[in-house]
């Protein structure tokens, strides 16, 4: 056996564990789900190049906007999802399924209360003029104050600078949670008069 050879077979045996171990980590998919079936069993998600069937595991975790110990139940179609997968016995099984959310810093132009709809002006990117957007209320919709407590969408003004945790099932986004980031003047003077 040439020294090249016996280099390559060292090689590869050194690598075996660290292959073995990316393995074992498993694969993501990123796309749509577009059904569930009967009984929690599987889901299928289309990304951009086609539709994949995953079957649940037995201990697959849902990790959701709202819960990190969700159900299968509380998936729903249209959203967009990450799967955590192996290939077992030639099946895709699922370990776990996690809602994909996205973020949008800005400040409240605008809240409807009873129509359920908030618009946000979101910061300039590299110098580009602000853009408004249009989010539909979750129900619920968390608020959370910028002291870190729990709130109220009363308590969301216009003005007010938040980052929006948004999803968009079937094109609309959608606000599941609002952290309002800095208080309004007056409330600003009003916490630093209670920290005294």
């Amino acid at each position: 056996m040439n020294a090249k050879k016996a280099f390559q077979i060292i090689t590869l045996t050194a690598l075996m564990p660290a292959m073995a171990a990316a393995a074992q980590q498993g694969k993501t998919c990123a796309g749509r789900l577009t059904t569930v079936a009967a009984g929690g069993k599987g889901i299928t998600v289309t990304d951009s190049f086609r539709n994949r069937t995953f079957a649940l595991s037995p201990n697959c975790v849902i990790l959701t906007v709202h819960s990190k110990t969700a159900s299968w139940r509380d998936l729903q179609l249209g959203e967009d999802v990450v799967v955590r997968y192996e290939r077992m016995n030639g099946a895709l099984v699922a370990k776990s399924v996690a809602e994909k959310v996205r973020e949008c810093a800005g400040s409240i132009q605008s809240i409807d209360l009873e129509g359920g709809i908030a618009s946000v002006t979101d910061g300039s990117v590299l110098g580009l003029a602000r853009t408004s957007r249009i989010f539909r209320l979750a129900k619920p919709c968390e608020v959370t104050l910028p002291n870190g407590a729990g709130g109220s969408l009363a308590q969301v003004k216009p003005g007010d600078t938040v980052t929006i945790i948004y999803k968009v099932p079937n094109g609309m986004p959608v606000a599941y949670r609002i952290e309002t980031t800095n208080p309004r003047p007056a409330e600003a003077s009003l916490m630093s008069s209670n920290n005294r």
